[in-house]
């Protein structure tokens, strides 16, 4: 860092101005001059000014010995150059509190430089605390305190072992220490832990690849499955197919029947149609119990045939039929006339078995049956 230029408002300094040239600049002037205020001004532009400190005897806080003696608010800017940029730093009042607004902006650009802040302005540019500039660099009038500082003694420390401000042998081995504690001490630290947290990895990629074996089991169980469930699905359909086949069978089967069913209803409707009326019906069916009971006559009568044949004497003169002892029971107008064609012919017969036997064998017709009945007198 190089100082280029400060202008201030600070104590007895009012809009005041020192420009700095290049390598090391000496100011001279009288007592009550300027140069302690001057010295004080850029420690505090670098530093702040403390708002803790209060007035004591013998003793007064920065806020208060450098005041403005004019009464204008407590001000500064100084151009510096940092990094190879060049750069004004400024503070003013914020409030209660001299010097409590900060900014660090580019020279030519007025871009913010956010690296520098209202505290870090001081550590960045110098490269030490205040404690540490106060007491190295900066010396003010009362000469330098007796107490001493930490970070002044960490810093001289640093250079007694081994050369450098920032590097302290003490401070390293001690760091050292608290790295091995930290990595290991008794069953504490961060290898024991590391150790917890392999073992529990492990373990858990021990699930993870059994997880695996069973996640491809499953994969080819799924397969056999889907595979069974592919050749359920064709036998499903063949016996679909088979089971419509076979309705189809059933269907045609009794189309087939119902078609012949049909058939034969329409056979009998048309032999409905030629049935004979109802009084003709009725007079059948009194014929058919008619021929009922001639059967049994005939079967009566025949019995008593042989009979009579066992029975007959030689040379008996068989009895005449008459007219009284036969009686018909006309069932209709056909039935009748063969009574009458019958009793002609044969009522001179002198043989009733041969009547009989010639009655029934000729032909008749079984609507118009009658009821013959031969009874020997």
């Amino acid at each position: 860092m190089k100082i280029k230029k400060m202008n201030a408002t600070f104590g007895k300094l009012d809009r005041a101005t020192l420009s700095l040239g290049e390598g090391l600049n000496v100011i001279q002037a009288p007592n009550e001059g300027g140069k302690s205020t001057w010295s004080a001004f850029l420690r505090a532009m670098l530093y702040g000014i403390p708002t803790n400190q209060r007035d004591k005897t013998g003793f007064l806080a920065e806020k208060n010995r450098y005041s403005p003696w004019s009464g204008a608010p407590m001000e500064g800017v100084m151009a510096l150059e940092w990094n190879g940029r060049e750069v004004y730093l400024r503070r003013t009042a914020k409030g209660a509190s001299p010097f409590g607004a900060f900014a660090a902006v580019d020279a030519h650009t007025g871009e913010p430089i956010p690296e520098l802040t209202a505290d870090t302005a001081g550590p960045l540019l110098i490269g030490a605390e205040r404690e540490v500039f106060e007491r190295s660099a900066f010396m003010g009038q009362a000469a330098l305190p007796v107490a001493g500082s930490p970070a002044l003694e960490k810093r001289i420390s640093g250079l007694l072992s081994s050369g450098l401000e920032e590097v302290s042998f003490s401070q390293v081995e001690r760091q050292l220490k608290d790295w091995q504690n930290r990595r290991k001490h008794n069953k504490l630290g961060l290898i024991p832990k590391l150790e917890e947290e392999i073992q529990a990895e492990t373990e858990l990629l021990a699930r993870f690849a059994r997880a695996r074996g069973q996640q491809e089991e499953g994969l080819r169980d799924l397969d056999l499955l889907k595979a069974e469930k592919a050749r359920l699905e064709q036998e499903k359909a063949a016996h679909r197919a088979l089971a419509e086949q076979k309705k189809w069978l059933q269907y045609k089967e009794a189309y087939e029947d119902y078609q012949a069913a049909k058939a034969e209803y329409q056979e009998a409707s048309q032999l409905f149609q030629n049935l004979p009326e109802k009084e003709k019906l009725l007079a059948a069916q009194g014929d058919l119990r008619a021929l009922g009971a001639l059967a049994e006559e005939k079967k009566l009568a025949e019995g008593k045939l042989e009979q009579a044949k066992s029975q007959e004497p030689p040379q008996a003169e068989a009895p005449r039929l008459s007219a009284g002892r036969v009686a018909l029971c006309t069932l209709s107008g056909v039935a009748a006339a063969l009574l009458v064609f019958f009793a002609g012919s044969y009522f001179s017969t002198a043989n009733p078995a041969a009547l009989l036997q010639e009655l029934t064998s000729r032909p008749m017709d079984f609507g118009t049956l009658g009821i013959l009945s031969l009874v020997a007198g």
